[in-house]
């Protein structure tokens, strides 16, 4: 019985129909791997040649000895180098085997399945275990495992038993080694332990008829059912202060539900609640255009992928999750299957169509999270406020210095952004700038930031700010701060926000209080295809002005900045500062205000 992708020509006939371009997204990605040329974390196409390196970062051309164990991060970062040990992993992931079996699957060419042997033979020749790095990080283990699981089913009709044997071999040593080496490291578990074990969930169903097979399925079902409850927040949001590791566990925790219903085992009520509120996160902080805020670290990391452009829009994984919890108000926060949910789901697609739609209130307060939503959306006025605890607890992890940050949106369109990541280790620097507080729409006072983080400790920064939220509702929102409290002289940083339906303008009030002068920088950062001019005190877009008020003496300036929409990318943006230096309290106030073209 296939657990992934049951009667897959069935499900290529069905999808031909539903979604007539994909036939041809589809081959294009699967050519693209045949001729060896991938598009990984920002690199553009590339051409790796006749024969793949597998241990190469090819952006940079760092390589890691094929030939050696790699038992600790030490042992394969250094980032004094440039290399990113994230490229060749990212690689060895396979998640182009989607593309191949969707390719064979439309057109019954062979080259694709040949491909896939081709290159699965040739990585488990140049990847003898435990040698090399694509065996150092066991969360790429599973994902890679997985991916090659989907090949293995979508491909099925085209593989020789052979292979199909060689293939099984290889899957049980990755699953063995995933229940040997979950990654926990002094009690601490992240998204790395639930990759894992969603890993192993999935793998275990492959081998629930032997007796390993039964054991992993028990201890990672386990696992599983804890780490929904530990890693999700009751209010949907997930623990890492992320929104791109809320898509990246919420397909963790997705795919082996699913698997597991295919098999006769349900997930617990509690699991269910919580998937649901997963979506229902999901539907509040799209943006009016379908894209997605990059708050915290955005390293674009999934468990599969069908199609590219689920990359931007995360809302596949609205449907995929109302068919799992049977949910008519999950379906209703976004009645579409998308192309990803649609593969996903498989088998279970007709009890998505079966479900009901029934509308109900959504969600717009996520106070365990940290996340407050405002505006109207009809007219595609949206705003999303940061203010909660800054990520994971004790570490801080894929979290930023982004305390009563807001991104906006007008009439539709970016207004105000988060910046994103830049990249990891290959730039401590770039890492560092990206999470820092001026490279977000908040207040920074005296140079100091929010959560003072060692430049050395890429994944550390404290939660010194303790931001919290005094009142909160679609068109307002009032929270503070305590991130300046250590200073000599202790600030407060307060920020009120206000939209009002019939002007569709905004407010932002921001009261900065305590003893003392201070040097004040309130920093904001504009979506980098806005039109950006500073006249005066007001900065006039393509979609709208923003006044700025505050004490005499304050000055306005717009300066150039970096963005990055995606690991491993960066380009050219605007960005406006207000900067005071004097005794406090002192007000400053921001108002946004769209063209008469968006009020029409």
């Amino acid at each position: 019985m296939t657990i992934l992708a049951p009667n897959p020509e069935a499900l290529a006939h069905a999808a031909a129909q539903r979604f007539p371009g994909l036939m041809k997204t589809a081959v294009d990605r699967a050519d693209a791997a045949v001729a060896h040329q991938f598009d990984l974390l920002g690199s553009g196409p590339v051409d790796l040649g006749a024969t793949i390196d597998w241990h190469t970062d090819f952006k940079t051309g760092q390589r890691w000895d094929p030939l050696r164990r790699y038992l600790k991060p030490d042992d394969y970062i250094d980032t004094t180098t440039g290399g990113d040990v994230i490229v060749p992993w990212e690689l060895s992931r396979f998640q182009h085997a989607t593309a191949l079996g969707l390719a064979w699957l439309f057109t019954k060419e062979q080259r694709y399945p040949a491909e896939f042997v081709r290159q699965v033979d040739a990585w488990l020749r140049a990847n003898p275990y435990p040698l090399g790095v694509n065996w150092a990080c066991t969360m790429d283990i599973a994902i890679r495992a997985v991916n090659w699981l989907w090949g293995f089913e979508l491909m099925a009709s085209g593989l020789d038993d052979a292979f199909k044997r060689r293939l099984t071999k290889a899957l049980f040593v990755h699953a063995r080694h995933i229940h040997q080496f979950p990654e926990e490291w002094d009690g601490m578990r992240n998204n790395h332990y639930l990759a894992d074990m969603s890993g192993l969930a999935i793998l275990a169903a492959f081998f629930r008829q032997s007796r390993q097979g039964k054991m992993w399925l028990g201890a990672a079902v386990s696992a599983l059912e804890g780490e929904n409850l530990r890693q999700t927040n009751p209010d949907g949001t997930n623990f890492e202060g992320s929104t791109n590791y809320h898509r990246l566990s919420a397909e963790l925790f997705l795919v082996p539900a699913i698997v597991l219903k295919r098999i006769g085992m349900l997930v617990s009520a509690a699991y269910r609640d919580r998937l649901a509120a997963i979506a229902r996160f999901v539907a509040a902080y799209t943006r009016p255009d379908g894209s997605w805020p990059h708050i915290g670290d955005t390293d674009d990391g999934r468990l599969q992928m069908f199609d590219p452009t689920s990359r931007r829009d995360h809302r596949y994984l609205i449907p995929a999750i109302a068919a799992v919890v049977e949910d008519p108000a999950v379906k209703a926060l976004h009645p579409r299957l998308e192309v990803e949910a649609f593969w996903i789901l498989g088998d279970f697609v007709p009890v998505y169509d079966a479900l009901p739609a029934a509308p109900t209130q959504q969600s717009i307060a996520f106070p365990d999270g940290g996340y407050y939503v405002m505006g109207n959306r009809h007219h595609g006025d949206w705003a999303l406020v940061r203010c909660g605890p800054v990520g994971v607890p004790g570490t801080g992890g894929h979290g930023h210095c982004d305390a009563l940050a807001v991104e906006v949106a007008v009439g539709g369109r970016s207004l105000l952004v988060d910046r994103g990541t830049g990249v990891y280790t290959p730039a401590p620097h770039i890492r560092n700038r990206y999470r820092s507080t001026d490279m977000h729409n908040t207040i920074r006072v005296d140079d100091t930031e929010q959560n003072p983080f060692d430049p050395a400790r890429l994944w550390y920064m404290p939660d010194c700010a303790r931001a919290r939220c005094l009142r909160s509702g679609s068109n307002c929102f009032e929270g503070e701060h305590e991130g300046y409290t250590r200073l000599s002289e202790p600030v407060i940083h307060r920020r009120q926000i206000a939209y009002d339906d019939r002007s569709r303008c905004w407010e932002i009030q921001d009261y900065i209080y305590g003893p003392g002068r201070h040097r004040l920088e309130a920093f904001w950062h504009f979506d980098p295809q806005r039109r950006v001019e500073l006249v005066g005190h007001t900065v006039a877009t393509d979609i709208g002005q923003v006044d700025f008020l505050g004490p005499a003496g304050m000055l306005v300036r717009v300066d150039d900045t970096s963005h990055s929409a995606s690991y491993g990318q960066e380009c050219r943006a605007k960005r406006a500062v207000c900067f005071f230096e004097g005794a406090l309290p002192v007000p400053l106030r921001s108002g946004l205000q769209p063209t008469v073209a968006l009020n029409a």
